[in-house]
C-alpha cells in the first residue's frame, strides 16, 4: 500500500511539473506571437511605400517603351542610358527578389489557413453588414431570442443627449433616468425605427450581459459575445444575406 502511495505521489509530481512547464511555454508562445504580430503589422504598413515604388518603376519603364516605339530615333539614347544605369541587371535583381518573396509567403499558406481556423475558435467579436436597414433589424430582432434573451438595454452614443424617457413612453417601457432604456426584445424593431427617425445609429448600443450590439450605421452592427454565440450569429447573418468583415 505504501509503495502505491509513493508511486502516486511521484506520478502526481511529474504531471504537475509537466503542467507547470507547459504553462510557461504557453505564456511565452502567446507573448512572442503578440510581439511578432505588432512587428509584422508595422512592417507591412511600410510595404505601402515599397509597392508604390515598384508601381512607379513599372510606369516609368512602360513610358520609356512607349516613347521609343513612337520615336525610334530616341532608341539609341535610351539604349545608352539603360546600359550606363545598369537597368537590365537592376530589374533582373528586383524580379528575382520579388519572386523569392512570393515563394516564401506562399510557403506559409497551409499554416496560415490552419492558424486562422484555430484562432476563430477564440473570436468574441464580429461586425456584420447588411444590404438594408430592414435586414439588419430582422437580424437584431431574432438574435436575442435565439439565446432566450427577453430584455435588453438601449444607450445612445452620448448619454443625456436624447430624451430616453420620451422614447420609453412611446414604447411603453422603462427608462432609468435619461441614461438607459430597458425594453422587451419584442420591441427591438420599434426601437430601431425610432433610432432611424432620430438619427441615433452611430454607436448606439443594444445589449444584454450575454450579447452586446453596437450600431455602426443603418446597415452595420458590431457584436460582442462568446465564441459559440458568434458562430450561431454567423449562420443567422447569412439567412438575411449579410456578410461580415474579417477583423
Amino acid at each position: 500500500m505504501e509503495q502505491h502511495k509513493i508511486k502516486y505521489i511521484i506520478l502526481s509530481n511529474k504531471i504537475g511539473g509537466k503542467m507547470a512547464n507547459e504553462k510557461i511555454q504557453l505564456k511565452n508562445a502567446l507573448k512572442k506571437a503578440e510581439n511578432n504580430l505588432y512587428k509584422i503589422s508595422k512592417e507591412l504598413k511600410e510595404t505601402e511605400s515599397l509597392c508604390s515604388n515598384i508601381k512607379e518603376t513599372y510606369d516609368n519603364l512602360s513610358l520609356i517603351e512607349k516613347i521609343t516605339e513612337e520615336n525610334p530615333a530616341l532608341t539609341p539614347i535610351a539604349s545608352k542610358e539603360i546600359k550606363e544605369k545598369k537597368l537590365v541587371s537592376l530589374y533582373k535583381q528586383m524580379e528575382e527578389e520579388l519572386t523569392a518573396l512570393k515563394e516564401k509567403i506562399n510557403s506559409f499558406e497551409d499554416k496560415a489557413i490552419r492558424t486562422k481556423l484555430f484562432l476563430e475558435n477564440f473570436r468574441t467579436t464580429r461586425t456584420y453588414e447588411f444590404k438594408n436597414t430592414e435586414s439588419m433589424t430582422e437580424f437584431i430582432k431574432q438574435a436575442y431570442p435565439l439565446f432566450s434573451i427577453s430584455r435588453v438595454s438601449f444607450k445612445p452614443e452620448f448619454v443625456g443627449t436624447i430624451n430616453l424617457e420620451a422614447i420609453a413612453e412611446e414604447l411603453k417601457e422603462e427608462a432609468k433616468g435619461n441614461q438607459t432604456l430597458f425594453i422587451s426584445t419584442e420591441k427591438i424593431a420599434d426601437l430601431i425605427q425610432i433610432i432611424e427617425k432620430k438619427g441615433l445609429f452611430k454607436n448606439s448600443r443594444i445589449e444584454n450581459e450575454l450579447l452586446k450590439m453596437a450600431l455602426k450605421g443603418n446597415t452595420t452592427v458590431s457584436v460582442d459575445s462568446d465564441n459559440n454565440r458568434i458562430r450561431r450569429l454567423d449562420r443567422l447573418c447569412k439567412q438575411f444575406d449579410g456578410t461580415w468583415k474579417e477583423e
